[in-house]
C-alpha cells in the first residue's frame, strides 16, 4: 500500500508535493520501476541525487525492500532536515539517509558505491549537469543504471492553450511546432 506523506507547508511546497503526486502517481510509477527504466528489485543500493525532501526516495523505497537502501543528497540544508524528519516519521532507519552534498563533487562517496543513480528535475538547475551525470556515473558500479528525469518545461507551458499569448511571438511560434 502506498502512503502519500505530507511534504511542506506554503505554497511552494503546496505546488511541489501535488506536482510530485500527479508525476509520481502510484498508477504511474510501473514504468519508471520497471526492467525498462531503473528495474528495482529488493537488495539495490540507490543514489537519488538533488533530493530535496526525499520525495522520491519514499516512493522507490518499497521497491528496494527487504535488503535494499536509498540515499539522497541535496544542496539545501532546510530540505535536507525536512526529508530526515519525513525519514523518521516514515520509520524508515538507515534504508532511507540523506546527506547534505553537491552534486556535482560527492567526494565522500566511493566509486561503485551504488547500483542505481537517479536524479528528478535537478540537471536543469545546474550550471554544469555534465559534472554531475559524471559523479553519478563514477558512484554507480559496473552494469548499474544512471537514470536522468527531466522536465521540458518550455514545452509543457506553451503546449497549455491558455498559456500562450497569441502577442507574443516567440510563444505562439512554438505552439504551432508542437
Amino acid at each position: 500500500m502506498t502512503r502519500l506523506l505530507d511534504f511542506g507547508r506554503g505554497h511552494w511546497f503546496h505546488h511541489l508535493d501535488s506536482t510530485r503526486r500527479f508525476l509520481w502517481a502510484p498508477h504511474a510509477l510501473e514504468d519508471l520501476l520497471g526492467p525498462a527504466v531503473l528495474d528495482l528489485r529488493p537488495g539495490l543500493r540507490i543514489a537519488d541525487l538533488g533530493c530535496g525532501w526525499g520525495y522520491l526516495g519514499h516512493l522507490l523505497l518499497d521497491s528496494v525492500s527487504p535488503g535494499g537502501s536509498i540515499h539522497g543528497y541535496d544542496l539545501s540544508e532546510e530540505l535536507i532536515a525536512k526529508a530526515r524528519s519525513r525519514a523518521r516519521e516514515a520509520e524508515a532507519g538507515r534504508r532511507l539517509r540523506f546527506e547534505l552534498a553537491d552534486s556535482t563533487r560527492l567526494e565522500e562517496v566511493p566509486d561503485n558505491r551504488y547500483d542505481r543513480a537517479i536524479c528528478q528535475t535537478l540537471l536543469i538547475h545546474l550550471a554544469r549537469p555534465a559534472e554531475a551525470l559524471a559523479e553519478m556515473r563514477r558512484i554507480v558500479r559496473p552494469g548499474g543504471r544512471v537514470v536522468a528525469i527531466e522536465p521540458d518545461l518550455l514545452v509543457a507551458r506553451a503546449s497549455r492553450h491558455d498559456c500562450v499569448d497569441e502577442e507574443n511571438p516567440t510563444l505562439a511560434e512554438l505552439r504551432s511546432r508542437v
